[in-house]
């Protein structure tokens, strides 16, 4: 039970760092000159 829960906090975690990283990665490449 714990562990089950844990990893889906971990797995919600992972996903939002994962689309913040990548959305800042999106916004560095948009920063540059074309």
């Amino acid at each position: 039970e714990l562990t089950l829960s844990l990893l889906a906090v971990i797995l919600l975690l992972g996903k939002y760092t994962g689309y913040r990283l990548s959305e800042l990665y999106r916004f560095r490449d948009l920063d540059k000159p074309a």
